[in-house]
C-alpha cells in the first residue's frame, strides 16, 4: 500500500518533524535501503527486530523498513530500565536491535546486536534505493507490542499484517481520511493505539506530523504542532483530553489556533459527556 502511494505521489510530503519535512519517495528509498541492510545480514520473514527510538524521522524509517524486509518490529521505549529491556529483548529472542548512538550506553550488556540508524547509516546507505517485492504474507507478523506488565511479568502481543490493515482500513472508511489530512502522531509506539496514528495516512496518501518527543504532555506544544503543520486529526485519551480542554478554557485565545482540526478521537477510557459538551 505504502507502494503504490510513492507510484502515485512520490514528491508530496509524507512525514513532518519539527521544522523538517520527507516526501514520499524519500521515506521510501531510505527504508527499502534499511530493508535490504537487514535482508543481507539473514532477517527473514516474521523474525522480530527490536526498536529502541524515540519519536523522530528515523524511526519511523526502522518501523517501515523492518516491515519491508517482512519482519515483525518490537518497541522498547529508550527510557524503560535496564532490566524491562534485557527482558523484552530475551523473551523475544531479538538480534537485532535498530538504535541511535545516544541509547549506547544504556543499552550497554544486552546480547542484541545494536544497529545505529545515525552512526552506522553510512553501511545502510550503501544499498539500492530501489523497491522490491514483499516477502511476506497476510498471516506474517507485523509487530509484537509488550504489555505494561502491571500484574506480572510484561508478555508479548502479536498482530498479523492482515488483522492490522483490517483496523486501518475501517479507521480510513469510518474517518474519511484524504490525501489533504495531516494525522498527528503522539502516542509511544509501546502502546497499540499507536499503530493506527503510525499507519492511517498511507491508505489515503496524507501526512503524518510526528510530536517531537514530552510535548505530547504539554498542551501548548500540542496546539502550535497542530497549527503549524496544520493538522486535521489527533487522538487522546479522555484523562489526557481534560488536561488539553482545561488549557483552552485559560487560554481562550489558543483555540483560535485549532482552525485545521476536523476530527478528534479519543479511545482507551470512557469519554464523559460533560467533556464533549465542554469541547463544543
Amino acid at each position: 500500500l505504502f507502494t503504490e502511494q510513492v507510484e502515485k505521489r512520490p514528491d508530496a510530503i509524507a512525514v513532518i518533524f519539527g521544522d523538517e519535512e520527507m516526501t514520499y519517495k524519500e521515506l521510501d528509498e531510505r527504508s527499502n535501503q534499511l530493508a535490504r541492510y537487514l535482508m543481507d545480514q539473514g532477517v527473514k520473514t516474521e523474525d522480530l527486530i527490536g526498536v529502541c527510538l524515540e519519536r523522530s524521522f528515523e524511526m519511523i524509517t526502522a518501523l517501515l523498513g523492518i516491515l519491508k524486509a517482512g519482519a515483525a518490529y518490537v518497541p522498547i521505549d529508550p527510557k524503560y530500565p535496564q532490566e524491562r529491556i534485557s527482558t523484552i529483548l530475551k523473551d523475544a529472542g531479538i538480534n537485532v536491535l535498530l538504535t541511535k548512538a545516544v541509547n549506547l550506553s544504556h543499552l550497554s550488556g544486552q546480547k542484541a546486536e545494536p544497529l545505529c540508524l545515525d552512526n552506522d547509516w553510512d553501511r545502510i546507505s550503501a544499498y539500492s534505493t530501489e523497491s522490491f517485492e514483499y516477502p511476506g504474507k497476510p498471516d506474517s507478523l507485523a509487530y509484537v507490542i509488550y504489555t505494561s506488565g502491571s500484574t506480572g511479568t510484561p508478555k508479548g502481543v502479536a498482530l498479523k499484517h492482515k488483522s492490522m490493515l483490517n483496523n486501518l482500513s475501517w479507521r480510513n472508511r469510518e474517518y474519511k481520511i484524504e490525501a489533504t489530512d495531516t494525522l498527528l502522531q503522539k502516542t509511544s509506539y509501546t502502546f497499540d493505539v499507536s499503530v493506527w496514528e503510525l499507519f492511517l495516512w498511507i491508505l489515503s496518501g496524507s501526512k503524518l506530523s510526528i510530536l517531537k518527543p514530552e510535548d505530547e504532555k504539554d498542551p501548548k506544544q500540542i496546539i502550535e504542532a497542530i497549527e503549524k503543520s496544520t493538522i486535521s486529526m489527533v487522538h487522546f485519551v479522555p484523562s489526557m483530553f481534560d488536561v488539553f480542554l482545561d488549557y483552552l478554557l485559560n487560554h481562550e485565545d489558543e483555540s483560535n489556533r485549532l482552525s485545521s482540526l476536523k476530527q478528534i478521537i479519543t479511545s482507551g477510557e470512557s469519554l464523559t459527556l460533560a467533556q464533549t459538551q465542554l469541547f463544543h
